[in-house]
């Protein structure tokens, strides 16, 4: 695929962020982290089409594919807002995470994680065992509410 295109795309991932963006920032963030991350990408992209990057092919190739799966599962989730299916978006980075964590085949730290959040924001504690099948039915591709966990 064409680099040009590639960050073309990108910008468009960029739209789709700021409509689904929330009206008031949350507490915690400002920003959210997939607008920061997508950020960071069109402006790695921009200095590739412009010729402003001193990198190999074989790095630039690599980074450009890890791009391009960041980029479709914010695409994904970013739908998904825009479409009414998922209204939450504190919600939906945490299981943004998880799968991130899950395909770089960190299940440990997923449900470590998972069970971090239950505890800190929604003062939950969340066993084990239902963390682990939580985990697990999100790897499996399910619908989960992460808000109680796998029932």
């Amino acid at each position: 695929m064409d680099n040009a295109k590639i960050l073309e795309r990108l910008e468009s991932l960029e739209a789709l962020i700021e409509k689904t963006e929330p009206d008031i920032p949350n507490e915690d963030h400002l920003f959210s982290l997939h607008s920061i991350q997508t950020q960071v990408n069109i402006e790695w992209m921009r200095g590739i089409v412009t010729g402003n990057s001193n990198h190999d092919q074989d790095s630039i190739r690599i980074k450009i594919i890890e791009i391009m799966k960041d980029s479709n599962r914010i695409w994904g989730i970013r739908n998904k807002i825009k479409s009414g299916e998922w209204d939450n978006l504190e919600m939906l980075e945490v299981e943004d995470t998880i799968k991130d964590l899950l395909s770089q085949n960190q299940k440990i730290n997923a449900i470590k994680y998972y069970r971090q959040y239950m505890h800190d924001e929604l003062k939950v504690n969340m066993g084990l065992r239902q963390a682990k099948d939580t985990i697990d039915a999100i790897g499996e591709g399910r619908t989960v509410d992460l808000s109680i966990g796998y029932q």
